[in-house]
């Protein structure tokens, strides 16, 4: 097989693609509605941002070394509502798992509500 290839005049060494243990892209990746897999970590240091869904099997840890006084690592759940009202719901966190016939249920949930959407007299609520 060939390590050179020439696309309209345009040498690349393909050696070089092939061989690089790391690379870098340097811009935006865009999947085109397909699917990175793999069995290694993830590691950043910068924001991992997501419109969509995003599904793990097994544990998900969150690590702060952060070693002042403020709250850290935080779990923020913002729903960005452009008309927010009294009674709607912010955010789920919900507890799953199987019967003893397979089927997966809902066996407890905390979920926060807006008790109050006025600007400046903003309350919010908690259920278990």
């Amino acid at each position: 097989m060939a390590n050179n290839a020439t696309i309209s005049g345009i040498s690349i060494d393909l050696t070089e693609l092939s061989s690089d243990s790391s690379p870098q892209l340097g811009g935006n990746l865009d999947l085109n509605s397909n699917n990175i897999t793999g069995t290694g970590n993830i590691n950043t240091t910068g924001t991992i941002t997501s419109s969509g869904n995003i599904s793990t099997t097994g544990d998900l840890t969150l690590t702060s070394t952060d070693t002042g006084s403020s709250a850290a690592p935080v779990i923020e759940l913002n729903r960005d509502s452009s008309s927010p009202a009294d009674a709607d719901y912010l955010g789920q966190i919900k507890f799953k798992g199987d019967d003893d016939g397979g089927s997966s249920h809902v066996y407890a949930k905390i979920t926060g509500k807006i008790q109050d959407a006025s600007a400046g007299t903003e309350d919010g609520l908690i259920e278990f």
